[in-house]
């Protein structure tokens, strides 16, 4: 019969060896399926923008209107989608069946705020914003 100081080291060296082994496939998973992945595409916002650039992109009357007057070309706001956009999702209206609409906005680089209703085949550019405390008045309505 083994004394009690045996079985303790018996534990021990068996707790050892299982913690290796799960150390090792942790570190196996990282290698072969983690690293070098961008695991935020499945996350809603992602999904939603990458929906936004697939459609073919309108812009209101509204929307056209406030470009003007602030500076702002289509381009500018089809590169803020494609590089620097997050959706707002608090101040989205998601739960209009057909054609959500979508408050995107960029503080860092274009410094932009848009209201967009996506549908299935297109997107509109309803409402078109800066995000910084200088107000601009612009008669868009």
């Amino acid at each position: 019969m083994l004394s009690d100081q045996e079985k303790k080291k018996a534990f021990y060296r068996r707790l050892r060896l299982y913690l290796f082994g799960v150390l090792l496939g942790c570190v196996l998973v990282y290698f072969l399926l983690i690293r070098n992945r961008d695991l935020g595409g499945w996350l809603p916002g992602n999904q939603i923008i990458g929906k936004i650039r697939s459609n073919e992109l309108l812009f209101s009357s509204n929307a056209e209107c406030m470009m003007q007057c602030l500076g702002i070309t289509r381009g500018d706001i089809k590169k803020m989608i494609d590089s620097t956009a997050t959706v707002n999702m608090k101040q989205s209206n998601v739960h209009i069946s057909d054609c959500p609409i979508y408050a995107l906005e960029d503080k860092d680089k274009y410094e932009l705020s848009l209201l967009v209703q996506s549908c299935d085949s297109s997107a509109t550019v309803l409402n078109v914003a800066r995000t910084t405390e200088e107000k601009t008045s612009c008669d868009c309505d």
